[in-house]
């Protein structure tokens, strides 16, 4: 196994960890707030208002409602990896099934769907337009709100999926074995599910790691613009946005300005935002590397 999967599999039980047990091991409830303080230091009285930076009491430092930032990631980072998941999931899912009986096809239909370059910048425009209305101050419930996000980043990152998987299929379905299949009277599914889907279970896992890394940077462009997985609260006097979920992604949207001063705000989320990219993208390089030295001839989707 080479370093690289080694890495990602410690890394991925540490996530797994904090996903399962985040609330548990945070050191506040998420709603505890310490705006102001008072302590002793050197014989005096010292009133401290938040944000406060990083102390003993609160590691990560607190924000300016002074709810410890720690607490809030650790709250937060579940909402971050299950919107990855999930999304990643039902992308090649629903792309595999379609790209598995298109690419079976002898006669293709007009490759519409060959969207291989489509990137990230039009899906973020596409989700920003439809969602930015709702996810704004929602009137929906949290739960409705989430899943109309997810269902928006798995749709929309569909052609992509379906395009390679198709491509893919149709390659092995030329094959001779593919051919020798069909002439003892094989159908289409038992192809499928009997031939063509071992060929492609490296290809599979190894682009569900990707699509996981696709979803990040979607969360991540849309959380520049205040578009927060679960909803985003609007103060006013000055106007600040916030995410509801804490989410990661959120969390450093909402921290974005403090790049010259209270950086520490933005640093902390940005750290666990990244934590969890390197770990999807170590999985992914390590399994590409592992199954390239295992079957040299994996062609990888």
């Amino acid at each position: 196994m080479n370093k690289k999967l080694i890495v990602a599999l410690i890394f991925l039980s540490i996530l797994f960890i904090l996903t399962i047990s985040g609330p548990l091991i945070a050191p506040y409830p998420v709603s505890y707030s310490e705006n102001i303080r008072v302590v002793e230091r050197d014989g005096r009285t010292v009133t401290i208002i938040s944000p406060t930076p990083p102390e003993k009491r609160h590691p990560f430092g607190t924000n300016f409602w002074g709810y410890d930032i720690l607490t809030l990631m650790l709250y937060g980072i579940r909402y971050t990896v299950l919107t990855a998941v999930s999304v990643a999931f039902g992308r090649l899912l629903i792309g595999t099934i379609i790209g598995l009986f298109l690419g079976m096809k002898e006669k293709r239909p007009l490759r519409i769907l060959d969207m291989k370059g489509l990137n990230g910048i039009p899906i973020f425009l596409f989700i920003f337009f439809l969602t930015f209305r709702v996810s704004l101050e929602s009137v929906l419930p949290m739960w409705e709100l989430i899943s109309l996000q997810i269902v928006l980043l798995t749709v929309l990152g569909l052609p992509l999926v379906i395009s390679v998987i198709e491509r893919r299929t149709a390659n092995l379905a030329a094959e001779e074995f593919i051919e020798s299949a069909r002439s003892t009277g094989a159908g289409t599914g038992r192809i499928i599910l009997k031939h063509i889907l071992p060929h492609l279970k490296e290809d599979l896992l190894i682009r569900f790691s990707s699509e996981m890394i696709l979803t990040l940077g979607l969360i991540g462009q849309l959380a520049i613009f205040n578009i927060f997985i679960g909803g985003t609260h609007v103060t006013r006097n000055p106007t600040m946005f916030h995410s509801i979920l804490h989410e990661l992604a959120g969390l450093v949207g909402a921290a974005r300005y403090y790049l010259t001063h209270g950086q520490y705000l933005l640093l902390f989320p940005l750290g666990g935002y990244l934590f969890v990219l390197i770990t999807f993208y170590l999985l992914s390089r390590g399994l590409e590397d592992y199954y390239r030295s295992t079957y040299r001839q994996v062609q990888y989707i």
